[in-house]
């Protein structure tokens, strides 16, 4: 199975508890020790450019659409990325995540049909690579990081009211939320059909789980040139990354086709426990490969 189901309601529960139960803020790794210190929040001191003059519209008859991902680098550079789209071709990548699929996958549709409409988005990750001289590792790193440090939404294809009703956990996740309902770092509701955001969604609201950032991710990471995999499971109702770089961070894997594929937990930043090949349940991952599936590659 191809995860129509994992996208609609498996995909809603484990995404929360990767996120809230086992990421590095609420439990010790069990593979090593840690110093306390090192398990907080990473304190991201980003100075704020002052604003920009209003851009030039893209088109004739267009609406600007702007996003910025301000972010400290594992090498503790400050990266600021400016991406503009028009609000026709936002509106369309939402029209078309709302088709019924007509398959077994779910993640096609959207990369093929927000993947041109990227291509310039793609540029500026290129670019920002050339600038700053990065190494393969580093610029897949960096392109992780880009999206690791946006703060985690909780998506469902459900009204608020009827999740928690759904799922008692998702009414205890709006209470404790830092962020308003149906803003970034909330939770999204109605995402239909299968509680996923495309990758032009993601870029552009800021507004994504598990399987929104590991589509986005494989896409701009394939059109750099890198070779990489997106992973499911529905066991464990999440979704990750595996990229083939020639050295990692860590030796978290997972073997396909003959090559090791490093694993990126995409939906938090730490300096030391979401790098490339750097996973809190690694191990256990790595004894249990036959709950995962390859859905893109």
């Amino acid at each position: 199975m191809v995860f129509l189901g994992f996208g609609a309601l498996l995909l809603l529960g484990m995404d929360y508890y990767v996120q809230h139960v086992l990421s590095p803020w609420n439990k010790t790794a069990p593979e090593e020790k840690l110093n306390p210190e090192e398990l907080k929040p990473e304190k991201k001191e980003i100075t704020i450019p002052e604003p920009a003059p209003p851009p030039r519209p893209i088109a004739s008859g267009c609406k600007n659409k702007s996003s910025r991902l301000r972010f400290v680098n594992y090498d503790k550079r400050r990266i600021v990325m400016d991406f503009q789209t028009c609000d026709s071709i936002l509106n369309a990548a939402s029209a078309n995540r709302e088709k019924p699929i007509n398959g077994s996958n779910m993640y096609l549709p959207l990369i093929r049909h927000d993947a041109p409409y990227l291509k310039e988005a793609v540029k500026t990750y290129r670019k920002k690579i050339d600038d700053l001289k990065y190494g393969k590792t580093e610029a897949a790193q960096m392109v992780c990081a880009s999206i690791q440090s946006v703060p985690y939404t909780l998506i469902h294809p459900f009204s608020h009211r009827k999740a928690e009703r759904l799922y008692p956990y998702v009414k205890d996740y709006h209470k404790k939320m830092d962020n308003p309902m149906n803003s970034i770092g909330g939770c999204l509701e109605n995402i239909n059909p299968y509680g996923v955001m495309s990758p032009l969604e993601t870029l552009f609201t800021q507004k994504a789980d598990c399987d929104s950032r590991t589509t986005y991710l494989y896409l701009i990471l394939k059109a750099l040139g890198f070779d990489v995999i997106q992973l499911a499971s529905d066991a464990e109702s999440h979704a990750i990354l595996g990229i083939n770089v020639p050295k990692a961070y860590g030796n978290v894997f997972y073997k396909y086709k003959g090559k090791k594929y490093y694993i990126v937990e995409t939906t938090f930043y730490h300096r030391k426990q979401s790098r490339i090949g750097v996973h809190r349940e690694g191990r256990r991952y790595m004894r249990s490969w036959n709950l995962w599936k390859v859905v893109l590659e």
